[in-house]
């Protein structure tokens, strides 16, 4: 189990942890009982969750950097990286997407604190949807985190990515590859908006 935890950036919580593990390979061990293992042996940490709201009263688990750094090159050796990899990207694209809409309501701070608490899962995800071609999947993942990014004050970043998210989108286009119209809008619309936000108005336009 260490091997795919090694996948996660900044920690994770246990639902984080079944659904990737569980994805990526469904016939594996309890993901409860072997979280439970490296706890014993000191191979995991254990904190309070960020936030109260979703998610609430869950643990939130992290390991040392440099156990991690190992157990990534046996996930690479043992060929499961781009199983679990993938498994995490789409988790986490669909947080995205899950929060988006409550970023608007009355649970706005326990979403954005939730997401901020996963930051540096999102970034890793951003860059595997990139690294694998995934024009609709980054669009949408991109598009959605647009009110986390204004919210938490990373317009610089959100506006990259959603420029790489419209690059990607672009290429697709010329592999005659389809992306749903409204994840294209949602797209330039929050490319709009980081533009407006920021008086930065070289707004990229798809081709």
């Amino acid at each position: 189990l260490s091997h795919k935890l090694a996948v996660f950036a900044g920690g994770w919580d246990f639902l984080a942890a079944e659904a990737v593990c569980r994805a990526a390979a469904p016939l594996a061990e309890g993901t409860l009982e072997g979280l439970q293992a490296l706890l014993d042996k000191h191979l995991v940490g254990r904190s309070a969750g960020a936030a109260p709201g979703p998610g609430e009263g869950e643990w939130r688990f992290a390991m040392l950097e440099t156990i991690r750094e190992y157990a990534q090159e046996r996930l690479g050796a043992r060929g499961e990286a781009p199983a679990v990899q993938g498994a995490h990207a789409r988790y986490y694209g669909a947080l995205a997407q899950a929060a988006a809409p409550a970023l608007h309501g009355p649970h706005q701070i326990q979403w954005l604190d939730r997401l901020d608490a996963d930051h540096a899962n999102l970034r890793v995800a951003l860059a595997q949807l990139r690294g694998e071609r995934d024009a609709e999947g980054m669009a949408a993942m991109a598009g959605a985190l647009l009110w986390f990014w204004f919210a938490r004050g990373y317009l610089a970043e959100g506006r990259r990515w959603l420029e790489e998210a419209l690059a990607l989108v672009e290429e697709a286009g010329t592999r005659s590859e389809t992306v749903p119209p409204a994840t294209r809008a949602q797209l330039h619309y929050a490319i709009g908006q980081v533009a407006a936000f920021t008086a930065d108005h070289r707004v990229p336009i798809e081709r």
